[in-house]
This record gives C-alpha cells, structure tokens and sequence, in this order.
C-alpha cells in the first residue's frame, strides 16, 4: 500500500519533534525548549497529533486476524508507556523521561508506517444488483 497524506503530515509531525528533541539536547536558549517539561509537553501533543493522523481503520474489529491482533496490542503497549512516561516528565522534569518519551512516540509512527506500507489496500465491497440486471442498459425517461 502506498502512503498517503496523512502519513506525510504525521511524519512532519515526528520530525519536528526529533528536530525539538535534538533542539533541547543542545541546551538551546528558546522560548519552548527552555526546559524539560516545555520540551515534553510540546512532544507530547505533536506526538498525540501525529498518532491521531496515523491511526488505522477498524484496527479493534473483533473479527481481525492474528497480525492485526498483535499490532492492535504492540501500538496499545507504545501508546500506553508514552502516556506513563508524559506523567513521569511533566511531575518530575527528568531528562530520562523526556527521552522515553521521544522514543516510544518515535517507535509509534515507525510501526504505524510499515504497518500502512505492509498492508494490502481495502477491497471494494462489489456492487449487488437484482439479477439479470448487469446486461440493461439504464432506462432513461422521455419527455414530449
């Protein structure tokens, strides 16, 4: 399957944040990287946008295959140590936080990608048509 835009807007998305990350290990003077929770809270909400735009259709279906199973657990697992780790930075501003931060929410868009790049794009449910009705031509209404 090919990428479309959405994953394109979500791969900004993960740059920026790399770009924001690299920004704060350079002890940067700026106004948003100024400290670690600044930092962790502005990662936190383009991580939250970027998996917003890379979430997959109908991923919790009941009726899903094993694959689809075990991706379904493996982005839950990321999503839910990338919001323990939101909370472990905003309360205690440690750097190490901040960078499992970065990291899960950078593991999230790696496996939302390939996912979308592995996956065969969604058949067409066929159109039903009353029977004997595919050799008709459409009828069309005449006016006088």
């Amino acid at each position: 399957m090919r990428l479309n835009a959405k994953d394109f807007c979500a791969t900004a998305l993960v740059a920026a944040i790399i770009a924001l990350y690299v920004a704060y290990l350079q002890d940067s003077s700026g106004w948003i990287v100024s400290s670690t929770r600044a930092t962790a809270a502005v990662v936190a909400v383009l991580g939250i946008g970027a998996c917003a735009l890379g979430r997959a259709e109908g991923l919790y279906k009941p009726d899903r295959s094993l694959p689809t199973a075990v991706y379904a657990t493996w982005a839950a697992m990321l999503g839910s140590l990338a919001v323990v780790a939101i909370g472990v930075v905003l309360v205690s501003a440690d750097p190490a936080a901040l960078r499992t931060l970065v990291v899960l929410t950078v593991g999230l868009w790696v496996t939302a990608t390939v996912r979308h790049l592995l996956t065969a794009p969604a058949a067409t449910a066929p159109v039903r048509r009353r029977p004997g009705a595919l050799d008709q031509a459409p009828r069309r209404a005449v006016r006088h």
